[in-house]
């Protein structure tokens, strides 16, 4: 797979330096990427988020729906 990248030229400067090959630059962003995908995993989805938080939000809930019957 291919995907065109736009980086600023000191980054790109420093890729062509340490790997002065395409297929080098490649791999060293592949290494890179996958180094700092393992480092930083993918946080929670938004259905994760609101089950983690349930308890808060029908709490929330529950006083709007109270205050809206008392209007």
């Amino acid at each position: 797979m291919q995907a065109k990248l736009e980086l600023p030229d000191s980054l790109l400067l420093e890729l062509q330096r340490r790997a002065p090959e395409p297929s080098g630059q490649a791999e060293l962003l592949a290494r890179i990427l996958t180094d700092w995908f393992s480092a930083h995993p993918r946080t929670g989805t938004d259905l994760d988020l609101i089950n983690e938080n349930v308890a808060e939000l029908n709490a929330e809930a529950r006083d709007v729906l109270d205050y809206q019957s008392i209007q």
